[in-house]
């Protein structure tokens, strides 16, 4: 198991608004980017095919009708930074894959643990 730190932290005290965070919008950009993430995801967990291609046939084919029931939300990011683990690199192959780019090592707050960010800009 892995876990995944998302931050806002940047290195460009200039630039505030490093992550978007919005509300999904039925678009030709958004339920492409959605349904790719989703379906790399679960094929690198090795979930079977029967079941991705049938979670992009029903709720991941109409997400405004299924998550957006009562005070249901979709929330979508843009530009994000991830962190994990240096040694973990079956994540950080994952992560290329799906098209972060790995922005080198870092250590944890002086403790010996060495972590590696990825990007990705939209």
């Amino acid at each position: 198991m892995c876990s995944v730190a998302v931050t806002t932290e940047t290195n460009n005290e200039d630039d505030e608004d490093d992550v978007r965070i919005r509300k999904y919008q039925p678009s030709s950009r958004d339920l492409p980017s959605v349904q790719k993430l989703f379906a790399d995801g679960m094929r690198f967990q090795n979930a079977g095919e029967w079941y991705i291609q049938q979670s992009l046939a029903s709720d991941l084919s109409s997400i405004e009708k299924i998550y957006f029931v009562g005070r249901g939300t979709f929330l979508v990011m843009e530009r994000i930074i991830l962190t994990t683990g240096s040694w973990v690199t079956s994540v950080h192959q994952f992560y290329s894959s799906l098209g972060f780019t790995n922005m080198g090592n870092v250590e944890y707050q002086n403790s010996g643990i060495i972590l590696t960010n990825f990007q990705m800009i939209f």
